[in-house]
């Protein structure tokens, strides 16, 4: 995602699909305001745990990630909603998992979950090979 001129990665997998080693860190780096050049990329903290193939929206100050693949393997897809806030100066505040907050469905895959006047749409997804068609419309509470 894109925040105040920094592109930001968070978590993934640097192995295969067969052998994940799914992570956590967050790094991030700076675009270059008139030349669209990408500045080197530094590791900018953690999140609550090791997450790959999540989804992230922006809204309302915060930046959420949706559901993705656990460090638990093939196994362990998550449907857990985190979010942070979106600082001035380009950073993140600290992550917080929603609780109250999850998904109707364990998914990764998701790529994206648009949130239109705190309506958060989770469209298709999966685990696996398994991929869903549906579409979840949950409430999204996001006022600070």
């Amino acid at each position: 995602f894109f925040h105040r001129g920094y592109v930001y990665v968070t978590g993934g997998m640097n192995m295969s699909l067969a052998t994940p080693n799914v992570v956590d860190t967050v790094y991030r780096a700076f675009v270059q305001l008139f030349t669209n050049e990408l500045g080197p990329w530094q590791a900018y903290g953690t999140l609550p745990e090791p997450i790959a193939t999540h989804a992230h929206t922006i809204y309302e100050g915060y930046v959420y990630l949706f559901g993705g693949l656990s460090a638990n393997g093939l196994s362990g897809f998550r449907n857990s909603v985190w979010r942070a806030a979106l600082l001035d100066d380009g950073g993140l505040g600290p992550w917080e998992v929603l609780d109250e907050a999850t998904l109707p469905r364990p998914t990764g895959h998701t790529h994206h979950v648009p949130i239109w006047r705190d309506h958060a749409y989770l469209v298709s997804g999966g685990q696996r090979l398994i991929l869903s068609n549906e579409v979840n419309v949950g409430t999204l509470n996001a006022r600070r």
